[in-house]
């Protein structure tokens, strides 16, 4: 199952538990975005919700070498974006396991120009790591997704979803909403909300397959959960037919045998 649906820490700060590998909250020592008046209300509860999004649940597999090693002051930009994505997969991919498992993904790096994904999950990443200029990857990210150049599929679904996430973590709810709003039109566009969609563009693969199921999902939670907690946005996607076979264990997904369950109505009474 998507861990957003049921993680019991959602909807807490990162300053309330989560902390950067060096010690500190990933997002506390960011300064406070100024909001407009007319939502003075929402943005208050908002920010108590600070990072919401970004909050990983407890990781009982934490190792000590791979945070020592996100950690570590280094010079090499190489090594910083190395750790933005070990940060990444370390602390928060399993609060949202939407994109390929860490050693499918880098697998797909290796094959696939995915530069803007690669970015979207650094961006992400950068918040674990005091020290990584995550203004700068945002922007990285966001002129990447806007090159004429940039296909648009499911990858480009994936990456803008990780910077909706990121920025709605960093309360730049404006930002979050537009480009979640991009993600939903796109996802629509290429069709991934149909049943279908895994399979015409999983390249053979049980785990990409899987991976584009997981995304539909993960846009559908963070859809509903953006709509009920800050009330700016409708639940946009309950109001669309569900085709999209539910999320695999966990477990399944990570060794990459995954298997399709089944359908259920789930639209909600709004």
């Amino acid at each position: 199952m998507l861990a957003s649906s049921a993680d019991p820490l959602l909807g807490k700060s990162l300053s309330s538990g989560a902390s950067s590998v060096d010690g500190d909250s990933a997002i506390s020592s960011m300064s406070p975005v100024t909001t407009e008046p007319a939502h003075s209300q929402s943005d208050s509860r908002g920010k108590e919700d600070a990072a919401l999004l970004l909050r990983s649940p407890v990781n009982d597999r934490t190792a000590a070498e791979v945070e020592s090693y996100i950690a570590s002051p280094r010079a090499s930009a190489t090594d910083l974006k190395n750790r933005c994505l070990e940060a990444f997969f370390h602390f928060f991919s399993s609060a949202h396991p939407f994109v390929l498992p860490k050693l499918y993904m880098i697998q797909m790096l290796r094959i696939k120009p995915l530069s803007h994904l690669e970015a979207a999950m650094r961006y992400v990443g950068s918040y674990y790591i005091k020290s990584a200029p995550t203004e700068y990857i945002a922007q990285e990210a966001t002129q990447l997704l806007s090159r004429q150049d940039c296909v648009r599929d499911g990858f480009t679904v994936q990456a803008m979803l990780l910077l909706a996430i990121g920025l709605d973590g960093n309360t730049e709810f404006d930002k979050a909403n537009e480009m979640l709003k991009q993600a939903q039109d796109l996802a629509l566009e290429i069709g991934m909300n149909h049943r279908a969609f895994a399979v015409m563009h999983g390249e053979g693969l049980a785990v990409l397959e899987e991976s584009w199921r997981r995304t539909w999902w993960e846009l559908y939670v963070v859809d509903g959960m953006i709509a009920g907690m800050h009330e700016r946005t409708s639940f946009r996607l309950n109001e669309m037919p569900i085709e999209v076979p539910l999320p695999c264990e966990e477990q399944e997904y990570i060794s990459g045998v995954c298997f399709p369950h089944p359908t259920f109505d789930m639209k909600l009474i709004i």
